[in-house]
């Protein structure tokens, strides 16, 4: 018998790809149930940013991940080629994402948009695949440059396609600090008058980063943006945190007095989140409509391996097509392998670490050593691949500071479920659902509940 590795090895890999995105890909979106488990397309773009973020891990890796050409030619061609790939099979993607360092700072990001709407105009349902863009929004420090965008998006609107901006500005208190610019300007005043007048015109969901770093700022900087967005949209305070998508930076440099005052920043969402209410019921009821994504582990039933996008896409480095396990964990010995994709959308696969891509985007952190025994893991937003990668150089060892971040949290918020009065209600639902992860969050909870209960206390954990 001929024994071919790696022949094999790109069966393997071929067909655990149809099966995380590419069976559900060919079900056109009017056909959908639902049901179906369908992962976006991801595309990244570029290193090249305007911003020194503190958190960003680009500021000491980017070099390791994107060790490809990424020249206006590449991108381009290489743009064309997924896009005919995807139009020949007829793949339809829950969306299509453009990771960048700030893509509207590319001299060639019309270009590259007019690549991926030609290609989506030419499928019957290219329309109905949505283009989600990540940016920091610098370009509202020139009137100039936000309208000239806010000009393509009406004219991409107007011929029906869906673009929708996920807009990573931290807010007034902390952009100078957190996320200053590399030619040293200032945000200003003007900067989120554009912004918050841009956002109410068009598909946007904010976004900022909750690190370490001016986390004690956080309380104003929330209630700033809650105010703001209800000011320029004009609408309640109800609706205007159901604009906000709120996420803690799973990085290494949590310290004890930051954590305080994360659990400080916690309670405040939860404060600002019940006003008005007058009993549990209610709470609850609101807290399931809107949980800003950051209270979402109380009530989610439905848990995945990772809790972060890693699982939920195909990810391209779109300059030399490596098939990459996330954005974070691009390392050349990381890779999946590369798409060799030709003129014609015809794809064949360079095999290169398969058995790790496989395994990382289909095993559940709550099996990792440390998670195993975890009291609170169904609760937990699990480790960060890439981050646990940078400082212990292996992906599956956590760092403890990111547990101590994600026990406060989810502490915390029990804590709150707790007083508020409606713990009870959330382990209803977690009682009625039959899913490994409500069932593993019911008994979790169960015993913090029998805790507090001894304690008598508030939550002092």
């Amino acid at each position: 018998m001929n024994f071919n590795f790696i022949e094999e090895q790109k069966k393997l890999l071929y067909s655990f790809l149809d099966i995380h995105c590419f069976r559900n890909w060919r079900i056109p979106p009017s056909k959908r149930t639902g049901e179906e488990y369908v992962n976006l397309l991801e595309m990244m773009v570029s290193p090249v940013c305007n911003t020194a973020c503190t958190y960003c891990y680009m500021k000491n890796y980017a070099d390791s991940l994107y060790p490809c050409f990424y020249d206006k030619n590449s991108l381009l061609n290489n743009c064309k080629k997924i896009m005919t790939w995807l139009k020949k099979e007829n793949f339809y993607p829950s969306s299509i994402e453009i990771f960048s360092g700030e893509f509207f700072n590319l001299p060639f990001w019309k270009d590259y948009l007019q690549i991926i709407y030609d290609s989506l105009e030419k499928m019957e349902e290219g329309k109905k695949v949505p283009i989600v863009i990540p940016t920091n929004g610098t370009f509202f420090d020139s009137e100039k440059k936000t309208q000239e965008i806010q000009d393509y998006f009406d004219r991409v609107y107007k011929k029906g396609f869906i673009i929708v901006l996920s807009l990573s500005v931290d807010g007034y208190y902390l952009d100078n600090d957190t996320r200053p610019f590399r030619d040293k300007r200032r945000y200003t005043e003007d900067f989120y008058d554009r912004m918050f007048r841009f956002g109410a015109r068009n598909l946007i969901k904010y976004h900022p980063m909750i690190g370490a770093k001016g986390i004690e700022r956080w309380v104003d900087n929330f209630d700033w943006y809650v105010e703001n967005i209800q000011k320029y949209y004009k609408i309640p305070k109800k609706e205007a945190l159901e604009k906000l998508y709120l996420l803690e930076v799973r990085n290494p440099d949590w310290s004890t007095k930051e954590l305080k005052d994360f659990k400080v920043f916690l309670n405040h969402i939860i404060d600002v989140l019940f006003e008005g209410c007058t009993s549990p019921e209610e709470k609850f009821n609101l807290l399931l409509s809107n949980t800003l994504n950051i209270l979402a582990p109380l009530v989610v039933t439905i848990g995945r391996g990772l809790p972060c996008s890693f699982q939920q896409c195909l990810d391209l480095r779109v300059g030399d097509l490596a098939l990459v396990q996330c954005h974070r964990t691009a390392y050349s010995e990381l890779l999946g392998g590369y798409f060799k994709i030709s003129d014609k959308g015809e794809l064949d696969l360079d095999v290169r670490n398969a058995n790790s891509y496989i395994f990382s985007n289909s095993f559940n952190f709550k099996h990792l050593a440390k998670c195993i025994d975890c009291p609170i893991s169904s609760l937990c937003n699990g480790p960060c691949l890439g981050c646990n990668y940078e400082v212990n150089r292996d992906l599956y060892t956590v760092v403890p500071t990111v547990c101590d971040l994600e026990y406060t949290k989810a502490l915390t918020l029990v804590e709150r479920a707790y007083q508020e009065g409606f713990l009870d209600s959330i382990l209803e639902i977690h009682s009625n659902s039959t899913s490994p992860d409500s069932v593993l969050k019911k008994n979790q909870l169960l015993h913090l509940k029998k805790y507090l209960e001894i304690k008598n206390t508030k939550g002092d954990f």
